[in-house]
C-alpha cells in the first residue's frame, strides 16, 4: 500500500531582494481546515516594489481566512519591517501579535542611521516608540523580547499563554517558565528568549517548535558615536545623553536636519548596531522529519526540516556561534537550512555558524540585484559554504529565486 501524504508546515522565503519576507504555516490533524497556526518573520524589502508585490501574492494566497496569528521582526531596520504597513493595511488581514527584541534607545536611533534614505515616516515613528506605532496601525498586541540569559526552555515548564486556537484542540502556546511572559502595565508584554512557541498540531509527538535568540545588549563604539552625533548636532554631550536616556529620541530625529546628523555620525564612526536581532529556529520537535524544497528551478528532496534565520545577527567569531548554540541547545544540531547573518555579509558571519547543525546543507542570502555596491552576499562567505560542503543559494528580486518547502507527514 502506498503512503499518503498530507503537508505539515510550508513556507516560503519570498524574493523581495535586499530585506526579508518569509512566511509559513502549521497544518493540524484535518488538513481541509485552516492551519492551526501562521506566521511571519520579518516584512520588508529595500528593492523598489517587491515587498509589496510579495505581501499582495501572500495575502491572495491566504483565500478568504487572512487571520495571521503571529509576525516576527528580527530588528527595525527599514528592509526588515517597511512592509508592515502594507501587510497590516491589505484587506481583511488580521496580525494578533506582532514579536520584536526590545531596543534600547540608542539602537533605535542608530537603527534609522542605518537606514537611510530608506527610513520612511513609519520606521522613523517605529524607532522612536515602537509599542505605540504599532498600535497605530494595527489591533494586534506588542510582545517586546529581550535576552533571557537562560536556555531555550523546550523540555520544562508550563503554558504561560495561548497564541491561536484551532478546532479540535489544537493550539499555539507560549510555553516556559512563569518568568518568560510579563503583561505590562502600560500595555504589550515583555518576553525573554527562553520562551518558545510550541505549536500543537492535534497528532501524536508532532508539535512545531519556534526558538528564539536575541544577542545581548552591546554596542560597539558607542561613545565614539555619541561624540560624533553631539558635535553633529551641536550639541552638548550631557545634554544628547540625557536625552538618549530619557528615551525622547523623537527631539532627536524630528526633521531632515537632525536625522542627517544621525547618519552623518554613524557613517563617521560606524558603530555596530547588528547585535540586537532576534533569530529564530523553527522546525519539528522530533528529529525524524524531512521536507522537499523548490528553490528556484532546483529540486531538493529529503532536507531536514529545522531552518535557522538570523536577521543582521552578529554572528561574526566562533564566541558569538557558541553563545547561538549554547542558548538553542540539541535542536539547533538539526538544523539544514541557514539564512547567512546580513545578507551574507562577511562582517557578520564566521564558518563556524556554517557546522551548527546537519550537513550538508543549504545556506541562503536575502541580497537584492539592484544594491551592488554593497556586494551581498560576500564572495568569501560564498566561498565557506561551499568549502563546507553546503549549497549557496541568493534570494534575489526575482521570481526564480524564491525559497517554497514543505514538510510531510506519512499517514
Amino acid at each position: 500500500m502506498v503512503n499518503q501524504m498530507k503537508t505539515w508546515h510550508e513556507r516560503t522565503q519570498w524574493n523581495v531582494g535586499q530585506g526579508g519576507f518569509h512566511t509559513a504555516s502549521v497544518q493540524g490533524a484535518d488538513a481541509a481546515q485552516r492551519p492551526v497556526f501562521r506566521y511571519v518573520y520579518d516584512c520588508g524589502s529595500s528593492s523598489p516594489g517587491h515587498a509589496s508585490g510579495a505581501i499582495s501574492e501572500y495575502v491572495e494566497s491566504l483565500g478568504s481566512d487572512r487571520d495571521i496569528d503571529a509576525v516576527f521582526l528580527s530588528h527595525i531596520d527599514a528592509d526588515h519591517v517597511n512592509g508592515l504597513p502594507a501587510l497590516l493595511g491589505a484587506s481583511g488581514v488580521t496580525v494578533k501579535r506582532i514579536f520584536l527584541p526590545l531596543l534600547t534607545p540608542l539602537e533605535r536611533v542608530i537603527a534609522i542611521a542605518r537606514s537611510g534614505v530608506e527610513a520612511t515616516d513609519f520606521v522613523v515613528d517605529l524607532a522612536v516608540n515602537p509599542s505605540a506605532e504599532i498600535q497605530r496601525i494595527s489591533d494586534a498586541e506588542v510582545v517586546q523580547v529581550r535576552a533571557g540569559g537562560g536556555v531555550s526552555n523546550v523540555g520544562e515548564g508550563d503554558i504561560q499563554e495561548f497564541l491561536a486556537d484551532a478546532p479540535g484542540g489544537a493550539n499555539a502556546t507560549i510555553f516556559g517558565d512563569t518568568t518568560v511572559w510579563s503583561p505590562q502595565p502600560t500595555g504589550g508584554v515583555l518576553m525573554t528568549d527562553e520562551a518558545i512557541v510550541r505549536v500543537n498540531t492535534g497528532l501524536e509527538s508532532r508539535d512545531w517548535i519556534l526558538s528564539f535568540y536575541v544577542e545581548p545588549d552591546s554596542l560597539d563604539l558607542a561613545e565614539d558615536y555619541l561624540q560624533a552625533l553631539a558635535d553633529g548636532l551641536k550639541w552638548d554631550l550631557a545634554k544628547l545623553k540625557a536625552t538618549i536616556e530619557d528615551d525622547n529620541i523623537g527631539s532627536l530625529l524630528a526633521d531632515k536636519k537632525s536625522r542627517a546628523a544621525v547618519r552623518a555620525a554613524y557613517k563617521e564612526v560606524k558603530a555596530d548596531t547588528n547585535q540586537s536581532s532576534m533569530m529564530m529556529l523553527s522546525g519539528p520537535e522530533s528529529s525524524d522529519v524531512e521536507e522537499t524544497g523548490r528553490f528556484g528551478q532546483v529540486a531538493y528532496r529529503g532536507l531536514g526540516a529545522t531552518w535557522l534565520m538570523t536577521g543582521d545577527g552578529k554572528l561574526s567569531n566562533p564566541t558569538s556561534v557558541k553563545r547561538l548554540q549554547d542558548h538553542l541547545g540539541s535542536r539547533i544540531k538539526r538544523t539544514q537550512v541557514i539564512a547567512l547573518p546580513h545578507h551574507g555579509s562577511n562582517e557578520n558571519f564566521h564558518e563556524t555558524l556554517l557546522s551548527v547543525g546537519r550537513q550538508p546543507g543549504v545556506a541562503f542570502a536575502a541580497a537584492g540585484l539592484s544594491h551592488p555596491r554593497w556586494q551581498h552576499p560576500d564572495a568569501m562567505v560564498v566561498k565557506s559554504v561551499t568549502s563546507a560542503g553546503a549549497v549557496p543559494w541568493v534570494v534575489t528580486e526575482n521570481e526564480a529565486s524564491r525559497m517554497v518547502a514543505t514538510a510531510w507527514l506519512k499517514e
